[in-house]
This record gives structure tokens, C-alpha cells and sequence, in this order.
């Protein structure tokens, strides 16, 4: 890894200190793209889940989370950050079915040895992670095969000319890299009391890493506001924000029989 990549203790230092004020954003549902744009489309995408066992990966104060359990699935949420866990037993630690732990992924998939799960979800957390690949094999490592991964991310094509961390003459798309910078929302241009740390990578890279973790792309979305959520944004879109993606996990027989 780069020396200039930072470390998941320092990713991680970032978020401790953001927790509070992320939780209030989301909670205060201020937050029109979390709200009116990714968990529908997670919803979508991950389709009825009653009676399944989910785990939400990066799953923050855990609101995702708590809706997960809500619709009548077992869910299990992990962060590696401290304080977004103690956040979000806080808050939703009452409920039936649902369960926190303050690991990263890597570390969870390491030690676990319970039932796979039938579908893993990660809401904008796979751009916090230095090591898309190592991740990714983790999660794959936790589901049965054939279970459902569904993931959002910032659009690789189009987020750094919607939010400027770098301009135009030193934004390198086919490079992956870090960026930092304020973490700003619409309703709230103050943005959280600390910079935070996100991968840019290029279209490419998220696919390879995702065929090295034994997922098969099922479906692909570039979620866009429909003309009354336009209204509630300052300006309007004009390209993707985010990328929304389901993947299906191989079983190794079925790699190696399209290997052939």
C-alpha cells in the first residue's frame, strides 16, 4: 500500500469524531440524497427480505440498519468506528432481531465461524475502505453462495466534478486514490466538524475486485431524483451522483464451470 494511502485508524479517527453530528443529519432526515435516493434504491435492490439474514457492512449509527430489521429480516451490524456503534446501540439497540459489533469487515470475517448470511448491503462505506479487494473477499467470505450483495457508492464517473475535491486539471479518473475534504449535504453546507477520507476508483477497478470476490454483477442502477425530490435540492442534477449495484455470489462450482 502507498504510504500516502491513510490507515484504517485513521479513517476511522475521522468518523469517532463525525459520528454525533453524521447521526443528527440522518436522523433529522435533512439528509435528501441518504433519504430520497439511496435507502430506496438499497430497498430495491435487495428486495423482500423477511426471515433472511442480513449483515450491514460499515452500517455507521445504524439507521439502515434498524429499517433492515424492521421489514422482519435477522440483521447484524458492523463498523470499525467506535463511535458510531455506541451511536447506534443507543438508538436502535431495543429492537428484536438486531444486533451491533465494532469490527471492520476484515477483521469480523476473520474470526466468524456462524450460518453464512444471505445478503450483505453497504450503504456509501466501500469508498471509506483503503483495500477494495481485501474487503470485498470478506464479504463474500460471510455469505452463503448465491446470496445477494448490494452496495451504493459515489459515481467513480461524475461525483469529483459534482463535488470539486480536485479540479479538473489534476483529477486522474483511470488512477485510484484518496481524496479528503469537507463532508457537505445540501440542507447542511457547514458540513461535519471533521474532513473526511474517501477512494476514488475507476469503474474498472470496483468490477475486477468484484469478479476476484466471486460476485457476478445482477443489476446496475444510476439512481436519479424523480422531478418532486429535484425540487428539494438547491440545484438540480444534472448527471449521477451515486452508482447502485446488486451482485449474486458464485458458488466456486458454477465459477469454474464459466471458467471452461
Amino acid at each position: 500500500m502507498p504510504s500516502d494511502v491513510p490507515l484504517l485508524g485513521d479513517t476511522v479517527s475521522e468518523w469517532n469524531k463525525n459520528a454525533e453530528a453524521r447521526h443528527k443529519q440522518i436522523s433529522s432526515e435533512i439528509d435528501i440524497s441518504y433519504h430520497k435516493i439511496l435507502i430506496p434504491t438499497m430497498m430495491r435492490l435487495v428486495g423482500d427480505i423477511a426471515n433472511k439474514r442480513v449483515i450491514d457492512v460499515g452500517c455507521g449509527s445504524g439507521y439502515l440498519t434498524a429499517e433492515l430489521a424492521r421489514k422482519g429480516s435477522l440483521v447484524l451490524g458492523v463498523d470499525p468506528s467506535k463511535e458510531m456503534i455506541r451511536i447506534a446501540k443507543r438508538e436502535y439497540g431495543n429492537l428484536p432481531r438486531l444486533k451491533f459489533i465494532n469490527r471492520s469487515i476484515e477483521d469480523f470475517s476473520s474470526h466468524y465461524s456462524g450460518t453464512g448470511f444471505d445478503i450483505a448491503v453497504s450503504n456509501m462505506s466501500l469508498i471509506t475502505i483503503a483495500n477494495l479487494e481485501e474487503a470485498l473477499r470478506a464479504i463474500s467470505s460471510v455469505l452463503l453462495p448465491k446470496g445477494i450483495f448490494a452496495f451504493n457508492i459515489t459515481h467513480p464517473c461524475f461525483y469529483n466534478h459534482y463535488r470539486k475535491y480536485q479540479s479538473a486539471g489534476t483529477f486522474q479518473y483511470h488512477i485510484s486514490h484518496a481524496q479528503k475534504g469537507s463532508f457537505i449535504i445540501s440542507n447542511d453546507p457547514g458540513g461535519l466538524p471533521s474532513p473526511t477520507t474517501h477512494f476514488h476508483r475507476p469503474l474498472q477497478e470496483y468490477f475486477r475486485s468484484l469478479k476476484a470476490a466471486s460476485f457476478a454483477i445482477d443489476e446496475l442502477i444510476e439512481p436519479f431524483p424523480t422531478p418532486d425530490v429535484q425540487k428539494l435540492y438547491p440545484k438540480p442534477w444534472k448527471v449521477p451522483h451515486f452508482l447502485s449495484v446488486r451482485c449474486i455470489k458464485i458458488h466456486p462450482a458454477d465459477k469454474q464451470k464459466s471458467a471452461q
